[in-house]
């Protein structure tokens, strides 16, 4: 078909068992080829009357295509960047193209995502549906939402329906805002170390990364929530200290918490911290470092007023001693310390990080080999 200087050529493309992998790079160029390929994709699609035009200039200067339809991933593989070289697997779902353009310049895409899931880090991710935009310079996502855990995730804000920006640097940038509502605790802390835990609850709250620099966690900036209700949270063991003044057998377990915080400057700053119980709540704030160094005050305002009743203390001093005492936490989250904290107490100087122990060689006989 020829229009004005250009020649223009189309067609339209069905398959069962299409490749994805880095062939398809050859169709792309500038950041979002290299974004591409750094993703490492595997695996296979179905193509549904994908309609391809090509436009070619007289002079052959300029090429450009369009393209649009529906194309199904079937079992893929992709790379994500994420620590420990965790990666999205058998990804399936539908990514409808409305619009599509190629060109020397990199071109641009736009449509919505059907019905997806994948498996990431031993976690189902289902149903998620979203739209999508990419440009030479980022990948957006807008009103983004899925299941996993048991409950919901929600992205972007009534001000902004961005879910999900990644933007085409050197070493990729991110931009996140999540809502999640319903989440299973002990689905969430599901891994090998945690497989037999009896720690549960239900989640509410919400994430926002404001700056994520490749995956450079320790300057990421960030900010949010976190609530947990209906659960069994164990008796928290950095909570000993305060255990010391209750009966050993009315030792609650902390059904419900909450706490916001800020991460920046390679902190996180722990800001309405605080656990419930029937019988206790205990409130805090503090900061906990990206080196795993905390530095945590607690007070206990509950503790000596309905529940006065299971203290070991003599009765008249509760409410006095509720008054003046807090607690405070500190130290390297694998050892940390715990003291009392009175009135005009001193400050506590920082902890030096003692060698990690050797792991102690297992018990019992060896077997010998011949």
């Amino acid at each position: 078909q020829r229009n004005g200087k250009q020649t223009s050529v189309g067609f339209t493309i069905s398959a069962d068992d299409f490749p994805i992998d880095d062939r398809i790079a050859n169709s792309l160029s500038g950041p979002v080829r290299k974004a591409y390929l750094n993703r490492r994709m595997r695996g296979r699609a179905r193509l549904n009357k994908v309609r391809v035009l090509f436009h070619l200039a007289d002079d052959g200067k300029a090429f450009e295509s369009e393209f649009r339809g529906d194309i199904e991933a079937r079992d893929i593989y992709m790379d994500v960047g994420l620590p420990g070289g965790q990666s999205v697997e058998h990804l399936t779902g539908t990514v409808s193209i409305t619009q599509g353009t190629a060109n020397a310049e990199g071109g641009r895409m736009s449509g919505q995502l059907h019905d997806a899931r994948f498996e990431l880090s031993n976690h189902q991710i289902h149903g998620i549906n979203s739209r999508f935009e990419i440009n030479p310079s980022k990948l957006t996502l807008r009103n983004l939402t899925f299941q996993t855990a048991g409950g919901t995730i929600r992205g972007g804000s009534s001000a902004d329906p961005r879910s999900f920006e990644y933007q085409f640097t050197d070493r990729g940038k991110i931009y996140a805002y999540m809502n999640y509502q319903g989440l299973r605790l002990r689905e969430l802390l599901k891994n090998e170390a945690l497989a037999h835990s009896k720690v549960r609850g239900i989640c509410n709250g919400k994430v926002i990364i404001h700056e994520l620099d490749g995956g450079d966690f320790l300057d990421m900036r960030a900010s949010g929530d976190i609530g947990v209700h209906d659960g069994r949270l164990g008796t928290v063991p950095l909570f000993s200290a305060i255990y010391k003044h209750i009966k050993e057998d009315k030792r609650p377990q902390f059904t419900m918490g909450r706490v916001e915080f800020i991460v920046k400057e390679r902190k996180v700053l722990l800001r309405e911290f605080n656990v419930r119980s029937n019988l206790i709540k205990v409130e805090g704030e503090g900061t906990l470092d990206m080196d795993g160094y905390m530095d945590i005050d607690l007070n206990v305002p509950r503790l000596f007023g309905s529940a006065a009743n299971i203290l070991i203390l003599p009765p008249l001093l509760n409410e006095v001693f509720a008054k003046i005492v807090r607690f405070k936490v500190y130290g390297y989250i694998r050892d940390p310390k715990i003291d009392h904290l009175m009135p005009f107490s001193p400050g506590f100087a920082r902890q030096s990080l003692a060698p990690i122990p050797p792991v102690p060689l297992a018990s019992g006989p060896r077997s010998s080999s011949k």
